[in-house]
């Protein structure tokens, strides 16, 4: 009988991932020091940035760490913040992403939620030194111990959340753009710079939004 003819073994095409590498690979070497960082210097202390990694004890503009200010007896969580696949600050408005996620419940470690007692769903009261805010809990493990995280995208108290009117005519509304919480209502001022100051990071210029100290109060 006659050799049955094999099949011809399928040319698979590397032109999208050559030898395992990207077709757009980041050629550069890494930065292990950062030039531009480090010949800068804090503006309100005139001491130069490092330029390279660095790990600082979280502190405010006068040296003061925010530990000492707020110490973890009180201030038990650190907060943090965090951004989804899913929403984002102007996706909430759509009404199909917001079937399927309306709302940001807060992460919380399921050791921290067994010695608060707290369950799934379970209402709190989330607090900072400089603000208060109604929350449910979710328990994840994907969340540090001693950490609390919010979600990016939500408790919105504009883009339509809440009605307007312009002369005569009511703005479209729509109360469920503004569920959820909105990390920006619990964020810091410096006490160290009098007045009203926002706690801001010393090289970006930024509000401070990560590493807050926190608590929860049972609703």
């Amino acid at each position: 009988m006659p050799r049955r003819r094999q099949p011809p073994v399928p040319v698979l095409d590397e032109t999208p991932y050559p030898q395992d590498w990207s077709t757009h690979r980041y050629l550069k070497p890494m930065m292990l020091y950062n030039e531009g960082l480090g010949v800068s210097k804090n503006s309100l202390s005139g001491k130069r940035f490092p330029g390279t990694p660095a790990w600082r004890v979280a502190a405010f503009a006068d040296g003061t760490p925010v530990r000492k200010a707020y110490p973890a007896s009180e201030w038990p969580f650190e907060l943090i913040s965090f951004k989804s696949a899913l929403q984002n600050s102007y996706s909430i408005g759509a009404r199909r992403l917001r079937g399927i996620h309306p709302d940001n419940p807060v992460a919380v470690h399921p050791d921290d939620a067994a010695r608060l007692k707290l369950e799934n769903g379970d209402e709190i009261y989330l607090e900072t030194p400089g603000g208060r805010a109604r929350a449910t809990v979710m328990l994840r493990h994907g969340v540090q111990r001693g950490v609390i995280a919010i979600e990016h995208g939500f408790g919105h108290k504009e883009h339509g959340a809440r009605a307007h009117r312009i002369g005569k005519s009511r703005q479209p509304d729509e109360p469920a753009i503004g569920a959820g919480i909105n990390l920006n209502d619990l964020g810091l001022t410096d006490p160290s710079r009098g007045d009203k100051n926002v706690f801001v990071d010393p090289v970006s210029g930024t509000s401070v939004r990560q590493g807050l100290p926190a608590r929860i109060v049972r609703a």
